[in-house]
């Protein structure tokens, strides 16, 4: 029994020595070359040189948020924001300070280098999708960020960059938007869809002037016989030149079901009103984008008549 429990103990007493000796066994080059692994990466060209001029403006190491999905899926959104005929550019990060997402806007000095003009909190920890737009009459871009909270919660917010003031013109919890031409002005238009208290499907059609401001064009509902929840929303334009929405629901008792309908929008009571019969004449609806899917205009019957569509894969664009 003495030699076992002896046996042991020096069997012990090596681990030991062996596990606090293995910092030694690594030479100095070796060692720091670790470090430099565990670091985070340094990129490269602009990229590299707009996060060492983020990280001096903050005074520490930023870290860099990149969105979930969409096209942009990178932190940093390199445009003419406020259409000087100059590129600015966006960086989405947050800090040991911030719980938010922040947006940093830099422009480049007289002799090329990057500098942070301005930033503003964001609206939740997560960015979902960022997309460019043209909301203004202007020859100016604006920053459009999906965000996402904790409890799944959705954040639109809408990021203007004029005369080097970063404003924040529209901010409001939605499910699903777009951002299209639907009224057929010189700008585009945005379209949120959200699921109220009661079930129903609120569609609002939004434009903004040239200040900023945005104003409410039309709102509809969908009652909640029809929907119980948002699904997704595109746009895409008819044989007739008129453009239209597709807006997808789910409905039946379960809710599992999918079904459509077709909106377009009236000039004379400036509403979004579902598409009569034959509307878009007798071919399909060309998508707006290139990430749309086609729909053929047979398959929606019109004002108050309702199916499930044939189940398919749809992107919200």
């Amino acid at each position: 029994m003495n030699r076992t429990r002896r046996l042991r103990l020096v069997l012990c007493t090596l681990l030991c020595f062996v596990l606090c000796s293995c910092q030694t066994l690594l030479p100095a080059n070796e060692k720091a070359q670790v470090e430099e692994l565990l670091r985070a990466p340094k990129l490269s060209g602009d990229y590299g040189a707009l996060q060492t001029a983020l990280n001096d403006w903050l005074g520490e190491s930023a870290q860099l948020k990149y969105p979930l999905q969409g096209d942009l899926l990178s932190p940093f959104v390199l445009q003419d924001l406020d259409g000087d005929g100059q590129q600015d550019a966006a960086v989405l990060y947050t800090t040991a300070q911030t719980a938010n997402v922040c947006v940093a806007i830099l422009q480049r000095d007289d002799a090329g280098s990057w500098q942070v003009r301005q930033s503003v909190e964001g609206l939740a920890e997560t960015v979902e999708n960022v997309s460019l737009a043209q909301l203004q009459d202007t020859d100016s871009c604006q920053l459009v960020v999906g965000y996402t909270a904790a409890q799944n919660d959705h954040y639109l917010a809408v990021y203007s960059y004029q005369k080097g003031t970063l404003s924040t013109i529209l901010e409001q919890q939605y499910e699903q938007y777009l951002v299209e031409n639907i009224t057929g002005g010189s700008s585009q238009d945005l379209i949120l869809m959200s699921t109220q208290e009661d079930g129903s499907v609120q569609i609002e059609l939004l434009t903004a002037d040239r200040e900023g401001s945005f104003r409410q064009v039309a709102v509809n509902g969908l009652s909640a016989d029809k929907f119980s929840g948002c699904a997704s929303v595109a746009a895409g334009a008819g044989a007739d030149g008129r453009h239209y929405l597709v807006l997808d629901g789910w409905t039946g008792i379960s809710g599992n079901n999918l079904a459509s309908v077709l909106l377009c929008y009236d000039e004379t009571s400036q509403q979004m009103v579902p598409a009569t019969h034959g509307s878009a004449a007798s071919g399909c609806i060309t998508p707006l984008c290139a990430t749309c899917p086609r729909w053929s205009a047979g398959i929606w019957t019109g004002t108050a008549s309702w199916r499930s569509p044939p189940s398919r894969t749809r992107r919200v664009c």
